[in-house]
């Protein structure tokens, strides 16, 4: 299920890194629980690196569905 009324949020750009931590960004999204708890609603999160000439390259994706972290659950 795509909720098209949530946006898409970006972390800023570490330049002239391979390996970039991110401890001051954080994204806040306001989901009811009875979202939450649908089969199939997740949060994607997708990798990409910096090209400044040219197309950015994935680098990888994760996807977490909502109804098994810890509080969100039917008997959380």
């Amino acid at each position: 299920m795509l909720f098209r009324k949530y946006e898409q949020h970006q972390t800023l750009v570490e330049k002239n890194t391979l390996d970039p931590v991110y401890k001051d960004e954080s994204f806040v999204y306001d989901v009811s629980k009875n979202l939450m708890t649908l089969d199939g609603t997740c949060i994607i999160f997708t990798v990409l690196d910096h090209d400044v000439l040219g197309s950015n390259d994935l680098e990888g994706e994760a996807v977490i569905p909502l109804n098994i972290l810890s509080g969100v659950a039917a008997n959380g």
